[in-house]
């Protein structure tokens, strides 16, 4: 090993003391007069999303075939790659607690409100509409509150990432990180569809099971329902 005397020009923190303690950067000549060498190993490359390492990877395969690209995650998959694996789970119970919670909000709500109309229909049946035409009915009405709450709902969320979220949540430090850290909400097409999807189905299902529930009884008995 060789030495130089190099100037401190700034100070960076990631969050992480271990790493915060050994890890310094200087520049790429300093380094290869301090290792004796003319030569890189390696070389990092920040991308916009990991979704496009594929597509990064491939073209340096086929621009530089002896150059070899590996993922970050394989680099480090004991302490990246776990993380991420018991995040996903982690996130995956709770985004189940919050779907069930909410579906059974949405099918409760729309069912209740079929059930507190047994007279109108049994106003309907009365005045010869048939099982078929009433379910068709409840179920258009159904579609139409599912399509009408979910385009509400999504375009609630779109406001307030926009607003009130646009800088992020601020979180308190995990553990082994010494610093707080901003959460950004991103929200994808894909995301949005299938909310949509399970909140239009919650409503549909919930008015079809009142609904049938409903035009199942007697004309007499649902008129003097109440």
């Amino acid at each position: 090993m060789n030495q130089t005397v190099l100037k401190v020009t700034g100070v960076f923190h990631t969050g992480l003391k271990e790493f915060d303690d050994t890890v310094f950067r200087i520049p790429l000549k300093a380094a290869l007069t301090l290792l004796q060498t003319d030569r890189v190993e390696s070389m990092v490359l920040g991308l916009a999303s990991v979704d496009d390492f594929t597509t990064v990877a491939d073209f340096i395969q086929s621009r530089h075939p002896e150059l070899e690209a590996i993922p970050f995650s394989v680099l480090d998959k004991v302490y990246y790659q776990h993380s991420v694996d018991w995040l996903d789970a982690q996130f995956n119970v709770i985004q189940i607690i919050i779907v069930t919670i909410v579906l059974l909000g949405i099918f409760n709500t729309v069912s209740t409100g079929i059930l507190e109309r047994k007279q109108e229909i049994g106003t309907l049946r009365a005045n010869g509409e048939s099982r078929y035409e009433v379910m068709r009915l409840l179920g258009l009405e159904g579609l139409a509150l599912g399509v009408l709450g979910a385009a509400l709902g999504i375009l609630l969320v779109v406001g307030l990432d926009a607003t009130v979220l646009a800088h992020g949540i601020l979180m308190p430090p995990a553990p082994g990180i010494t610093r707080q850290f901003l959460v950004m909400l991103e929200i994808t097409p894909l995301m949005a569809a299938r909310t949509a999807v399970l909140g239009i189905g919650a409503a549909l299902l919930g008015t079809m099971v009142a609904g049938l529930r409903v035009t199942r009884m007697g004309i007499a008995e649902a008129l003097r329902a109440s």
